[in-house]
């Protein structure tokens, strides 16, 4: 079998279910807000992004992407399976398997996106930075205890998190597992979009110590969107309790307002590059206008304080 160049952070199916009547999916610009239509095969995409030399050589040639793509496969099919029957009606609330099986690929998707690999980068250097600046631990001291990691070495990390049975994904996935998970389902003539690094988040609980948005965090709110018109939200569970009535079940989306607030949080989270089934960013263009360094692809991502 011949080996995969151009390989997908956003899997390609997931891509195809927000392209329009021409097949194309619709792309915004955060750095530029050059906007156009193009094959879906030509987003969310990057050369030899999950090539790995060392994991290559203990499990076999382009291991990563091989088990994405029987990831994404099955996904496929759950999630083709799981619109329909909601469209039916057959389908009101899923049960704790179909649960499970959504939170191990969006912990995936939220892992293999070069937004994660951009994040830990920011994150080593800043770690790096604190104990340099601090005079606690001399250059060497530093090197021996592991905190200077550049490129190569974050590269590494991060495809080691995308191994089966990996402990990062495993945890994240029971993370999910553990708060309340909601499906809305949007009936309004705007679309939901994705993006880039489709697994957004949003922190309801402000802190200036502490910036509230982690996965595990008090009062998170993650969203993925799977499709323009479905949505699918977990929400932290004592911040949520008044929703735990609502728990696995379908919800309807009847109000603009509802998609511009999910839609706000792919222009935030997203690496550069918004998706859509139209060419309507208005959204992302005020709020980029608005806040400047959500379209800068270097932007700082870590608090320093």
């Amino acid at each position: 079998m011949s080996r995969v160049k151009r390989q997908h952070y956003v899997p390609l199916f997931y891509l195809k279910g927000f392209s329009n009547e021409q097949s194309q999916v619709c792309v915004f610009d955060k750095t530029d807000f050059h906007t156009y239509c193009t094959n879906p095969i030509n987003i969310g995409v990057e050369g030899q992004f999950y090539d790995q030399e060392q994991i290559d050589h203990k499990f076999g040639k382009q291991f990563i992407e091989k088990t994405l793509g029987d990831t994404e496969t099955s996904f496929s099919i759950l999630l083709q399976n799981l619109i329909e029957g909601i469209e039916s009606r057959k389908i009101r609330a899923i049960n704790e398997d179909t649960k499970l099986q959504i939170c191990r690929y969006v912990a995936l998707q939220a892992i293999r996106t070069k937004e994660q690999r951009q994040s830990m980068e920011q994150l080593f250097e800043m770690m790096k930075q604190k104990f340099q600046h601090s005079g606690w631990l001399s250059d060497e001291q530093i090197d021996q205890m592991g905190f200077n990691i550049g490129p190569a070495e974050t590269r590494f990390i991060h495809n080691s998190q995308l191994l089966p049975y990996n402990k990062f994904a495993a945890e994240l996935t029971g993370i999910l597992m553990s708060h309340i998970c909601l499906i809305f389902k949007n009936i309004t003539d705007m679309p939901l979009i994705t993006s880039d690094n489709p697994v957004a988040k949003k922190s309801n609980l402000n802190n200036e110590a502490r910036s509230n948005s982690g996965f595990r965090s008090k009062g998170i709110e993650i969203m993925f969107p799977l499709s323009p018109g479905y949505l699918i939200s977990f929400l932290e569970r004592t911040h949520f309790k008044d929703l735990e009535q609502y728990e696995n079940e379908v919800l309807v989306l009847t109000a603009p307002q509802h998609i511009i607030h999910y839609n706000s949080f792919q222009v935030k989270g997203s690496y550069r590059r918004l998706f859509s089934k139209n060419t309507d960013f208005e959204l992302a263009r005020k709020m980029i206008t608005h806040d400047p360094n959500l379209g800068l692809e270097n932007r700082e991502r870590h608090r320093t304080g």
